[in-house]
């Protein structure tokens, strides 16, 4: 997939080793730069492996999705496809997105 990141703070994390190691520690930012190749990698959302844990957030949240960095950080993304594309019930077609924007790395239950 294309992975798109708006937000200066979160492309220095993906971006800068250093910084992220700094900033998130060794281990964690070691399994970020994993968790970042396999979403490249990925041909969609439904490709990401279940070992990362996948899911929908819901809320303030709704339309975003997460995968585990470990036990407390995530990186949360959301479908960027233009247009988005949909199921035949009208929602988001998991399967069908191509092209992601990550929108928070970190502990979002702060």
């Amino acid at each position: 997939m294309k992975l798109i990141i708006d937000d200066k703070r979160v492309r220095k994390l993906c971006e800068d080793p250093k910084h992220a190691r700094k900033k998130l520690g060794p281990q964690v930012a070691d399994k970020l730069q994993r968790r970042l190749q396999n979403l490249f990698v990925a041909e969609s959302v439904f490709d990401v492996p279940p070992a990362f844990r996948p899911h929908a957030l819901s809320g303030d949240r709704d339309g975003q999705f997460a995968v585990d960095i470990d036990k407390a950080n995530r990186i949360v993304f959301e479908a960027a496809d233009e247009p988005l594309p949909t199921d035949d019930s009208g929602g988001l077609d998991g399967s069908a997105v191509r092209i992601i924007r990550i929108v928070e790395i970190g502990d979002y239950h702060d």
